[in-house]
């Protein structure tokens, strides 16, 4: 069965490059190289959808639902089992509006089915830990993960690791 996974966040914060990483490391996970360079992309306007078996059989839809549309996003959950939300830490300024639409999706997901979630911090590799305290203090981070319902992982969909993390935790699942 083929378990779909919405991905969403802000404008600017590596959705695109995400799901692509996560297709390099699966497609080729021994000749993977983090310093190759990613095509350029550019914000989402409507969706755009990406299908990944990894090495344990589980197989995911991944449906990437650009930032533009996030007044739609609530009719995408229906269809989904897991959500992905992607926040570029790097920028103080999309922090807080990518914390407004993050806590309107979670009051819509809970009252819903209480799905699970897992949030990234995007581009830690940009950013100097005294960034990350102050947007790990304006998502109220451990307000959102104190029910076990919202993961959190932090890294960089460039070099990998955030990447990386995101298929552990599917297959985990």
């Amino acid at each position: 069965m083929t378990q779909e996974v919405l991905v969403l966040g802000g404008e600017f914060s590596g959705k695109s490059i995400f799901i692509r990483r996560i297709v390099e490391i699966v497609e080729n996970p021994i000749k993977w190289d983090p310093s190759q360079s990613t095509e350029g992309t550019f914000p989402t306007v409507g969706v755009e959808l990406r299908n990944i078996t990894l090495d344990n059989n589980k197989s995911y839809k991944f449906r990437e639902v650009g930032s533009v549309l996030s007044s739609k996003w609530s009719s995408y959950i229906e269809e989904c089992h897991l959500i992905i939300f992607l926040i570029d830490i790097a920028d103080l300024g999309t922090v807080t509006s990518s914390m407004v639409l993050l806590h309107e999706l979670l009051a819509h997901v809970y009252l819903s089915k209480g799905m699970r979630v897992l949030l990234c911090l995007n581009k830690t590799d940009l950013t100097d830990q005294s960034t990350t305290v102050q947007a790990s203090n304006f998502l109220r981070l451990p307000e959102l993960t104190r029910n076990g319902k919202v993961e959190l992982i932090s890294g960089s969909c460039l070099d990998g690791t955030l990447c990386s993390q995101a298929l552990q935790w599917l297959k985990m699942l």
